[in-house]
């Protein structure tokens, strides 16, 4: 006998949905509103940092997933290396580079130094032509 048992679906565990009264729906969205604001207030100092970090990943996915498929290396093995590799790469630069910013600082002084110089010494001689001058002039009005 093939009867259908009605209680066999009571037996399945139905899953039980609530319906929020209106207030509280406006509640939890004002909540969820000044909530999502506190935290980009909070993370505001941070955001660049954040945005240039997820910059940063993206960009090194592509070579360490070529790496990671062309290599035995697992991928999180190759994302370590690639990062490695180019900290020091950054490392180098800043060393070398430091040298490079010290020497051209150091040339940017000595320039500014002879052109405020030249500058007083320029403006020294027009000062004393206009001295001379209005002399003359009223000499010769004297005279």
């Amino acid at each position: 006998m093939n009867t259908i048992n009605p209680t066999s679906s009571d037996d399945e565990a139905s899953p039980v949905t609530v319906q929020w009264s209106l207030p509280a729906r406006y509640l939890a969205a004002g909540v969820f509103i000044v909530g999502g604001v506190a935290l980009l207030a909070f993370l505001s100092p941070i955001g660049a940092d954040l945005a240039a970090g997820f910059l940063l990943a993206f960009l090194l996915d592509i070579p360490a997933r070529a790496l990671a498929k062309r290599t035995r290396l697992t991928y999180p093995k190759a994302a370590i290396l690639i990062y490695l590799v180019i900290y020091v790469i950054l490392a180098v630069l800043l060393i070398v580079g430091f040298k490079f910013f010290v020497q051209g600082t150091e040339n940017i002084l000595v320039d500014l130094k002879s052109g405020a110089e030249n500058l007083l010494g320029t403006l020294g001689s027009m000062v004393n032509q206009t001295i001379l001058g209005v002399d003359n002039e009223v000499l010769s009005k004297i005279l």
